[in-house]
């Protein structure tokens, strides 16, 4: 982690993930109240965590129009429109709509985003070109550690597997990629040449 917001946030989320391991053995009814509620805490947080990372899209895309590109501006206003829908769907689901069968399929793009994008970036010259021409954030090993570490915290939780601790915490290390990347350089006006 190099920044300081950024290990704040990175030790708020894996103290709300151990949290949730310690309750679901000691207090699993206030566990289920505070991880498995549809209205809980934990899914408030995840919504906050989307609303800001389409914040940090619109942002950047607003910054940076007059340094690049139509496609790059464009895929960053691509990138916070999906998280807005995904806030809606978290809106959705809360009010007792079913779960979308594109979560299951979220799951596993962010299982392949946080163990294939960080080697791929890194060794094949292709792909990080692609993911710098395109405005796509690359996470960090960091990311991916963090980002394991939760998996196996939620697989031993008690109760079962808890897709809400793992999709709140997918949420908020996809905040921590997009906030500070890999590939944080083509997001930064600092890097251009005026």
């Amino acid at each position: 982690m190099k920044s300081r917001p950024e290990k704040i946030t990175a030790a708020i989320v894996v103290s709300i993930c151990c949290l949730g391991l310690i309750l679901s053995y000691q207090k699993p009814e206030l566990y289920s109240s505070l991880f498995e509620q549809v209205r809980g805490p934990l899914h408030v947080l995840t919504l906050i965590g989307l609303a800001l990372g389409a914040f940090i899209f619109f942002y950047r895309s607003r910054v940076l129009r007059p340094f690049r590109s139509t496609r790059f501006l464009f895929t960053l206003q691509l990138q916070g429109s999906l998280l807005v829908l995904g806030a809606i769907e978290q809106i959705f689901w809360a009010t007792g709509l079913e779960r979308s069968p594109l979560f299951q399929f979220f799951l596993f793009l962010t299982f392949l985003y946080f163990t294939l994008v960080p080697l791929l970036f890194m060794k094949v010259g292709a792909i990080s070109s692609f993911f710098n021409r395109f405005a796509l954030a690359s996470p960090r090993w960091v990311h991916s550690i963090l980002y394991f570490g939760i998996v196996l915290l939620s697989v031993g939780v008690k109760e079962a597997v808890s897709l809400q601790i793992i999709e709140f915490a997918g949420v908020w290390l996809f905040v921590l990629v997009i906030y500070s990347p890999m590939n944080k350089k083509i997001f930064s006006r600092v890097s251009l040449t005026r």
